[in-house]
């Protein structure tokens, strides 16, 4: 539960507009790892998947709606920490354009999501690890 309130709930709560920054692997992938957790339960209540079924009613219908506008709202806050992962390897975050080239855009962006940080400060601030020693859930974080 420590690690749901520390990559997911506080990035909500304290990082929802920030593209200032940087972003540790750990923070950026297990984010997503909640953010496609949330898709694949929205999956599982989509009225255009099991409509026909028809097993919950109108309950089904209401949680689809819950889990889409949820995802809506999260476009902002994943868009920030995509930025700010771009940022930790020491990339603008205009190269999250790279996307748009086909077929080997994304192949891109992964690998930069992986990649290990910057080691140091560079110039969108300091190393997410160095700032996170000094904080108390610093034994939750994966070293690089």
């Amino acid at each position: 539960m420590d690690i749901l309130k520390l990559y997911f709930i506080d990035v909500l709560k304290y990082k929802f507009f920030d593209f200032g920054g940087r972003a540790s692997r750990a923070e950026f992938w297990y984010f997503h790892l909640f953010y496609f957790l949330l898709i694949f339960l929205y999956s599982l209540f989509d009225t255009s998947y099991i409509g026909s079924i028809g097993l919950l009613g109108g309950l089904q219908t209401v949680l689809s709606k819950i889990f889409g506008v949820a995802l809506f709202v999260l476009l902002i806050p994943r868009f920030a920490l995509v930025v700010r992962r771009l940022h930790d390897v020491d990339k603008s975050g205009w190269y999250y354009l790279v996307k748009l080239i086909p077929l080997i855009g994304g192949l891109i962006l992964f690998v930069w999501f992986i990649s290990e940080g910057y080691h140091g400060n560079n110039k969108w601030g300091p190393n997410p690890y160095e700032i996170a020693e000094d904080e108390s859930y610093s034994h939750l974080l994966v070293d690089d």
